[in-house]
Formats: structure tokens, C-alpha cells, sequence
């Protein structure tokens, strides 16, 4: 199953196999409410975009940069490699 990353204006970046977005550059990307469940951004650029209220269980974030990502409300339980993200800063662990 394909799904469609579009950026803050609208406009389709990418159109990718749900499972694997290794290496993408989704800067400032529009992906509020996203179901990314299982996908894997390992190496993904998502400095600044907004990931509000988005699904990420399960998907594999090492070395992800999300500097300046909105994940406020995102549900990152099960998520593999959250201590491994560039950006990221864990509290209650």
C-alpha cells in the first residue's frame, strides 16, 4: 500500500511504499495525524515537521533528525530507537 507525504502547502513529496522511508528528506513536512505505524525513518531529515497527533508505533526511528518537529499529542509507544533520534529529549525514563 502507497501513501502520500505532503508538504506544509499541500503539494505531494512523496509517494512511497508504507514500509520503508530510510533516507527521506521530509523537512518542514505536513504529516499531522499521519499513520505511520511500522514505517521505517531511520536517517529521515523531519527537522520542523509538524508529526502532531501522528501514529508512529512501531516504526524505527535511529538517527532520525527531528530538530524542531511539532510531536506534541504523537503517540510514540513501541516506537524502536527513540534514545537514538537527533533532537530528541526523553523525560520520566
Amino acid at each position: 500500500m502507497a501513501i502520500e507525504i505532503r508538504n506544509i502547502i499541500g503539494e505531494v513529496i512523496y509517494v512511497v511504499d508504507r514500509a520503508d522511508l530510510r533516507g527521506a528528506d521530509l523537512r518542514d513536512a505536513d504529516l499531522r495525524l499521519a499513520d505511520l505505524r511500522g514505517v521505517d525513518l531511520r536517517d529521515v531529515d523531519l527537522r520542523g515537521a509538524n508529526l502532531r497527533d501522528a501514529d508512529l508505533r512501531f516504526a524505527g526511528l535511529r538517527d532520525a533528525d527531528l530538530r524542531g518537529a511539532d510531536l506534541r499529542g504523537a503517540i510514540v509507544s513501541d516506537a524502536t530507537d527513540v534514545l537514538h533520534c537527533i533532537g530528541v529529549m526523553v523525560e520520566g525514563l
